[in-house]
């Protein structure tokens, strides 16, 4: 009998980052847990992590000569990651909204120090990125070059409420085949 590999078997968070649409990917000179390069943002806590989803719709090719599909085609894939953001930062009510506009006044002698979001029907495009570990102690890194926000996002302001939270969906807008996942296999000599 074949037994399973059980160190394949794999818990653990991942981290997560944003950037402008379509900034490159971190090199894989960049260590799993180092902080990934100028352009990317680390998004900061999450109340559960990450969640990659892949929806595939098909349609079946029919023909008369067998009951079973001829060919099965893709019609729609559609790619998604799901998060709620823990941190209640105007930031991350940006990227949770979809975009906007922020801007930051320092405080100086007679004024306050402010974050304003002014909030907008233009949706931002963000590259989103994240990793974790894998089976043998690397990074598996996940890349997403172009992704908006998508979804409703409700956020309770009350006094005896658990702690705010920013549910936040970003959906690939880009070609299947520009979205990558690099499992690093081995340290370089």
């Amino acid at each position: 009998m074949v037994a399973p590999v059980l160190t394949n078997v794999i818990v653990g968070e991942a981290t997560l980052y944003i950037a402008p649409a379509n900034t490159a990917m971190p090199a894989d000179t960049v260590n799993l847990g180092a902080a990934w390069p100028v352009g990317w943002t680390y998004i900061g806590a999450t109340d559960a992590g990450v969640t990659l989803t892949v929806s595939t719709n098909t349609q079946d090719i029919t023909i008369e000569e067998q009951s079973t599909p001829a060919l099965v085609t893709v019609t729609t894939k559609d790619v998604t990651v799901g998060f709620a953001l823990a941190e209640d930062t105007v930031a991350n009510m940006k990227t949770a909204y979809g975009g906007g506009t922020l801007t930051t006044q320092a405080a100086a002698t007679g004024t306050i120090g402010k974050d304003t979001l002014v909030l907008s029907d233009t949706l931002d495009q963000l590259a989103v990125g994240f990793e974790g570990i894998n089976p043998e102690g690397f990074f598996r890194r996940v890349y997403i070059p172009v992704a908006m926000s998508i979804g409703s996002v409700a956020t309770p302001y009350r006094r005896a409420a658990a702690k705010r939270m920013y549910p936040t969906t970003l959906r690939a807008i880009c070609a299947p085949s520009s979205i990558q996942i690099v499992d690093m296999t081995a340290a370089a000599l």
